[in-house]
C-alpha cells in the first residue's frame, strides 16, 4: 500500500505537470514540469546518499507527510501566487523523490526468502495499477471537480501511505536480509 500511495500522486502530477501547473496560474508549465523533474533527481540522490545512514522510516514517512501538505496548500490555496503553487510542488516534487527511492530497497527487504521474488512482483503490480489509476483519472478530475480537489485528493493519498508505513513498515536499518524479512512478530522493529 506505501508503494501505490507514493506512486499514485507522483504520476498523476508529474505526467501532466505542465497542464497542472499551467491551471494554477504557472506562466511557463513545461519549464516548471522541467524544474520539478530536475527536483525529482535531486530528491533521488539525497535519498541514494541517506538511506543507510537514517533508515528506511525516516525516507517514508515524514516525506510522505511533507509531500501531503504541500498538496493540501495547493489544494486549499490553488487561487494565490503562482510562485507560492511552485515552492509547494517542488517541495512535494522533492520528497515524493525521497520516499519513492526507497521502492527499490524496502521490498526486497521485507518480504520473506520464500516468496520474496512474488512479493516483491505483486508490490510492483499492484504499484503499476496505482500509477495507471492515477494518470488516468487525473485529467478527469481536474475537468470535474477542479484542480483544488484533486490536489486535495492526492494528498489524501499520501495521508493513506504515511498513516499505513507509520504503523506497519519496520525499520530494516543496520539489520540483515533475514533479520529483516522475518515473519511478522519476530522482526526486530526500532
Amino acid at each position: 500500500m506505501y508503494w501505490v500511495c507514493n506512486v499514485t500522486p507522483y504520476f498523476a502530477i508529474a505526467t501532466f505537470a505542465p497542464i497542472v501547473l499551467e491551471s494554477l496560474g504557472v506562466e511557463d508549465g513545461l519549464a516548471g514540469a522541467l524544474l520539478l523533474n530536475g527536483v525529482m533527481v535531486a530528491g533521488s540522490l539525497a535519498a541514494m546518499f541517506l538511506i543507510e545512514r537514517v533508515g528506511r522510516r525516516k525516507l517514508s514517512i515524514p516525506p510522505m507527510w511533507i509531500a501531503a501538505v504541500a498538496l493540501v496548500i495547493i489544494g486549499l490555496f490553488s487561487h494565490v501566487s503562482p510562485l507560492v503553487i511552485l515552492v509547494c510542488f517542488i517541495a512535494f516534487s522533492f520528497f515524493n523523490a525521497v520516499s519513492t527511492a526507497l521502492t527499490g530497497v524496502y521490498p526486497g527487504e521485507v518480504f520473506p526468502t520464500e516468496i520474496r521474488g512474488a512479493g516483491v512482483g505483486f508490490a510492483t503490480a499492484f504499484s503499476r495499477i496505482g500509477a495507471a489509476a492515477g494518470t488516468f483519472i487525473l485529467p478527469m478530475s481536474v475537468d470535474g471537480l477542479g484542480v483544488g480537489t484533486t490536489m486535495l485528493i492526492a494528498a489524501g493519498i499520501c495521508v493513506a501511505g504515511a498513516v499505513i508505513s507509520q504503523y506497519l513498515a519496520p525499520e530494516t536499518k543496520g539489520l540483515s536480509l533475514s533479520d529483516t524479512s522475518a515473519p511478522q512478530g519476530k522482526a526486530l522493529v526500532r
